[in-house]
């Protein structure tokens, strides 16, 4: 039988001469993979947080002294 032949790529492993070292080989990939996930995710939710409470404030245009003055202002009551 050529079933193997026409498998498709994520499905050769399960017609390798050692199906032991394809699964553990396999997994390792997986977990490799995983690690990327959740590590892009991480980040991704990060940044996701940090944008939706920006979008929860109004945007201020002020001159840039009334800027400084109100920063400043800021900065005395919140160290």
């Amino acid at each position: 039988m050529n079933e193997h032949k026409t498998t498709a790529e994520d499905k050769k492993w399960l017609y390798d001469v050692d199906p032991f070292a394809a699964k553990k080989e396999r997994d390792a990939r997986r977990i490799a993979v995983q690690k990327t996930r959740e590590a892009s995710s991480s980040t991704d939710n990060r940044n996701a947080q940090t944008s939706k409470a920006r979008a929860d404030y109004p945007e201020v245009i002020m001159a840039t002294s009334l800027r400084e003055l109100v920063e400043d202002a800021i900065k005395q009551v919140r160290p």
